[in-house]
């Protein structure tokens, strides 16, 4: 497939898939130039979450399993690392998948099974190979301030966000792909309770993704208490 490179002069068009990095733009307004951990990453500018910062003058780090991006994100976003790496709660081998839609590649088994059904098991590749952990990406690459955290892995984000450290990682904001969620009971989410046990909160949410952030940064000091104080408990 073709790709159009998207005109380097609209930073305010959004290229997330439901509009996520305007979201993003909005909460993180007091970061003129900011640094992102964009784990799985995929595609350099299609349906990401970093794009928009990268031109409104942002740098940082891209992570993806799938080797066919390391050139596109070359070609594309030069001044970013890329890290062709999995990810997950410790260093150990895995089986990575990788399905014929690029955006699917999980070594989660329930996405892989689910993912397997749609298609002909011909046309999926495995490979086993050793995954490492958001902090230790994090200590080789940055070992500095992180305003933004972008993380999409089918299904593997809790494992992820659980060896990411993030009593000494600590990004300012974390946008995670969490699906089937009711903004009635958030709590009931394992990946909700885990954030929001380590002291963030959940500030926005689309169809895709839940926006969390820490109340302690201080350039998100803005944000009114109200937004994101948590729920009373349901009797």
């Amino acid at each position: 497939m073709t790709h159009t490179h998207p005109a380097k002069s609209a930073p305010t068009s959004t290229f997330s898939l439901e509009g996520t990095d305007l979201i993003l733009k909005s909460i993180l307004r007091d970061v003129s130039l900011g640094r992102y951990l964009d784990i799985g990453a995929n595609h350099p500018f299609l349906f990401s979450n970093t794009y928009l910062f990268y031109q409104l003058g942002w740098r940082g780090v891209a992570v993806d399993g799938h080797d066919k991006f390391s050139k596109l994100w070359y070609e594309h976003r030069y001044e970013d690392i890329f890290s062709e790496s999995i990810v997950s709660d410790a260093i150990k081998e895995v089986v990575f998948n990788i399905f014929p839609d690029d955006s699917m590649g999980s070594i989660d088994a329930e996405t892989n099974n689910r993912y397997r059904a749609r298609f002909d098991t011909s046309s999926v590749q495995s490979r086993t190979v050793m995954a490492t952990t958001i902090y230790d990406i994090w200590e080789e690459h940055i070992k500095d301030e992180v305003h933004l955290l972008s993380i999409d892995i089918e299904g593997e984000e809790f494992n992820a966000l659980k060896g990411a450290n993030l009593d000494v990682f600590r990004p300012g904001v974390i946008a995670a792909e969490i699906k089937n969620v009711s903004l009635y009971s958030p709590l009931t989410n394992k990946l909700i309770k885990f954030l929001t046990d380590s002291g963030y909160r959940l500030l926005a949410k689309t169809p895709l993704d839940c926006i969390f952030v820490d109340p302690q940064k201080d350039y998100l000091r803005w944000i009114p208490k109200e937004l994101i104080k948590p729920a009373l408990p349901q009797p």
